[in-house]
């Protein structure tokens, strides 16, 4: 075992998206004779008050008591440090002594908050240690304050390595950001694809009160204001018009659910809307969309976009960041203008009344994701970036 090199995966876990799901694959899907995952997931009791009731300070606990559990099921050691402030003394403190006893050589961070900043505190303040940054945000969507921006600017110089998921995120870090070019790798991100293979049972219809011939119009993503769940609500207003025995499935949760059921009233869609919330079981709902949408205002990648790729789901999304990177217009889906609820609604139309074409894009679309977004590929340019 003495070969076996640790890595230190730093993140949060107060709602279930991609960079999460990614964190879960990854270090399941790692080759354990050669490398031994080690999980910190930072619990941000203060973040109860940024949630405005949202989230408890139970609630939050309780979340990272659920990262637990999913990696307790994968074999991989996992420990959890509560965060009272951002910039807690003792959680950076903890934090280290942890690296040191468990004989870290190597430390893989998430830029979100608040693994961003104190990860890169106390990789700075363990010499030795190789730092990488792994980038999944627009940094503008990280909200930070001034202070921290300009403290992050400073501990940026101690990170050995950080990673893009795309060509766009890349040019957006070095022009935004002023990092060299040369101190970014793309490792774009990769899906278990054996989570969506044939063998995984598959739910129906009628489990969410639906009839077979109900058509499924349906997204994955995070409840809050990038995600652009708005635009949908209102391109739904013109779908059912024209097919009005249709459903928009909704899952995910996040700071907008509020906002979105209300809006759903004011709109008197709520009857063709179900919001399904965190699930677990993605894979067994995916499968029943007949249209696949993400509508993101700002997207670096949309891990999403691969679950719905690798259950053959045609798909329609935003003609923003990285996305057109993964979705090739009229090939493997179709891509239309962000925030524009008309070009939304038709896209949706197309697919809905186009059948043969849809089906068309769904099968190329699952060629797509097997080839060139696979947990494997992902986990073998992670797992060679720190053997460099």
């Amino acid at each position: 075992m003495k070969d076996v090199k640790k890595i230190l995966f730093i993140f949060h876990f107060t709602e279930m998206g991609g960079a999460e799901r990614l964190v879960f694959d990854i270090t399941k899907n790692m080759d354990r004779t050669r490398v031994q995952p080690v999980v910190v997931c930072l619990v941000p009791t203060y973040k109860a008050l940024k949630y405005k009731g949202k989230y408890s300070e139970s609630q939050i606990v309780k979340m990272g008591e659920k990262a637990g559990q999913i990696l307790d099921k994968h074999q991989t050691p996992f420990f959890m440090i509560e965060m009272p402030n951002l910039l807690c003394f003792s959680t950076i403190q903890t934090l280290r002594r942890l690296i040191k006893k468990e004989q870290i050589q190597n430390i893989f961070c998430l830029d979100s908050q608040p693994e961003r900043t104190i990860g890169l505190i106390s990789g700075a303040m363990s010499p030795g240690k190789k730092f990488v940054l792994s980038m999944h945000y627009d940094t503008y969507d990280l909200n930070q304050t001034r202070y921290l921006s300009l403290l992050d600017t400073f501990l940026l110089r101690f990170v050995d390595q950080m990673t893009a998921t795309s060509e766009y995120h890349k040019n957006l870090l070095v022009k935004r950001e002023h990092i060299s070019s040369s101190k970014i790798k793309i490792i774009h991100n990769g899906l278990d694809l054996s989570r969506f293979d044939d063998s995984n049972p598959i739910l129906s219809r009628p489990d969410f009160g639906l009839t077979p011939e109900t058509r499924i119009v349906g997204i994955v993503a995070r409840l809050v204001p990038m995600k652009g769940h708005s635009v949908l609500l209102e391109a739904a207003v013109e779908v059912l018009k024209k097919e009005p025995n249709t459903c928009f499935m909704i899952i995910g949760d996040g700071v907008d659910r509020q906002k979105l059921e209300r809006m759903c009233t004011e709109l008197s869609v709520e009857n063709n809307v179900l919001f399904l919330g965190t699930r677990e079981d993605v894979p067994s709902l995916v499968p029943l969309f007949d249209v696949a949408v993400l509508c993101s205002r700002s997207e670096i990648f949309g891990i999403s976009l691969l679950e719905y790729m690798a259950a053959g789901r045609p798909v329609i999304a935003s003609n923003v960041g990285g996305i057109p990177e993964i979705i090739t217009e009229g090939e493997t889906g179709l891509l239309v203008e962000p925030g524009n609820p008309g070009a939304l609604a038709k896209g949706i139309l197309r697919l809905l009344k186009n059948p043969v074409y849809a089906e068309k894009l769904g099968s190329a679309a699952k060629i797509r994701v097997a080839q060139g977004f696979n947990m494997k590929k992902m986990i073998e340019q992670i797992e060679r970036l720190f053997a460099e």
